[in-house]
């Protein structure tokens, strides 16, 4: 039917919501929210459920994820269903918001650091990279990092190897 959703109550409690055409995509959205298991993103339309086809496949592979988009159309939630269905969802999820920190630090934050390797390096510090080994991190807002700094991510993400700071 056309116009407004129509909320009729039924016998023994039953509720039954009827919509029009246009309201076909947010009715298919709160379905699929009211429908869906605890953790995973709701998704009404046919594209937002290719993606998240397209994700669990990503998750199968050992890939490193690159995951574009504005401020809040859901990057993160997009990270964290990869790592639910990932051989790394026993670990971790670390996500950072990469302009947050302070960029004198950087470098030794995201690949750790060895004693004495600056002024009031008094131990050796693990970095984000290796506390979220077996798990995933997720970093967001790279592109506020130095373009110097981004080679060295890039390389660490190509090498899979990291070198701390000293």
């Amino acid at each position: 039917s056309e116009g407004d959703p129509v909320l009729e109550r039924e016998a023994a409690g039953a509720v039954r919501l009827r919509f029009g055409f246009a309201d076909r995509p947010f009715a298919l959205a709160l379905v699929a929210e009211i429908l869906r298991p605890a953790g995973e993103p709701a998704c009404g339309e046919p594209a937002s459920a290719e993606l998240l086809e397209f994700a669990a496949r990503i998750a199968a592979s050992d890939a490193s994820v690159l995951v574009l988009g504005e401020t809040g159309t859901g990057k993160e939630g997009l990270a964290r269903f990869i790592h639910a269905r990932s051989r790394r969802a026993q670990g971790s999820f670390t996500a950072v918001n990469c302009a947050a920190l302070p960029e004198t630090m950087l470098e030794a934050i995201l690949f750790g650091h060895r004693k004495g390797s600056f002024t009031g390096a008094a131990s050796e510090g693990e970095g984000l990279f290796r506390a979220a080994d077996g798990g995933t991190l997720l970093l967001d807002e790279i592109a506020e990092i130095p373009l110097p700094l981004q080679a060295k991510l890039l390389r660490a993400l190509q090498e899979k190897e990291v070198l701390p700071v000293g």
